[in-house]
């Protein structure tokens, strides 16, 4: 993060940021809670973002393919970065290429490889249990769920422990994600793996890892 601020904002400005994502309480509970896979992708996730836009191809290779490999949801994460680099127009052919990358592999492992082959349980999809429609045992079943019945699915959303969970994620920084659509473009993703559950806390709760 500092390495990727220092060339847009200059080396001060970027080591207070730096300094103020540490101080980010969300962190906290993620990196103190155990040992998981989730904490370690957020760092070749900004390592990707700042490889990219350095223009660094081998660390870019590298970054990525790590960061594929740690998990998912995590590799997900690289269509945000590739995004957020083509919408933000700093390398838009970069972030289109790595964007596709990270949402590809995440397709075909959640919607083809983990049901096929760990099945409904083990491909985490009991976390999302009230959103599987009958006779689905995969994260598509939740997405048609999501998608073809809007008004069930917001009545899943407006839940005190998930307002809650908002407040935690947004009060620590006074709302400023939401200022601006790129913002929100960078949370779309951490909203749909943690807001989308039903009847499992963890996924809500600023202790556990998934905020990461």
């Amino acid at each position: 993060l500092f390495c990727y601020a220092r060339r847009h904002v200059g080396a001060w400005i970027a080591c207070l940021l730096g300094y103020v994502y540490l101080l980010y309480p969300p962190v906290h509970g993620a990196n103190l809670y155990d040992f998981h896979y989730l904490p370690i992708g957020v760092f070749f996730l900004w390592l990707s973002l700042y490889a990219l836009d350095s223009r660094r191809p081998i660390l870019t290779v590298v970054a990525v393919l790590v960061t594929l490999s740690v998990r998912e949801d995590v590799a997900a994460g690289l269509a945000i970065v590739g995004a957020y680099l083509l919408l933000t127009g700093q390398r838009p052919r970069a972030g289109l290429v790595v964007g596709a990358i990270g949402l590809g592999f995440f397709a075909l492992m959640k919607l083809v490889v983990m049901p096929r082959v760990l099945g409904g349980e083990s491909s985490f999809i009991s976390l999302f249990r009230d959103l599987v429609p009958a006779g689905e045992n995969s994260f598509g079943g939740v997405l048609k769920t999501a998608i073809g019945n809007p008004g069930y699915t917001l009545h899943t959303l407006i839940e005190r422990d998930k307002l809650l969970y908002l407040l935690q994620i947004f009060t620590p920084l006074a709302f400023l994600p939401l200022r601006r659509p790129i913002g929100l473009l960078c949370c779309a993703l951490g909203f749909l793996f943690t807001l989308l559950s039903t009847g499992y806390a963890p996924l809500i709760q600023t202790s556990f890892q998934y905020t990461a």
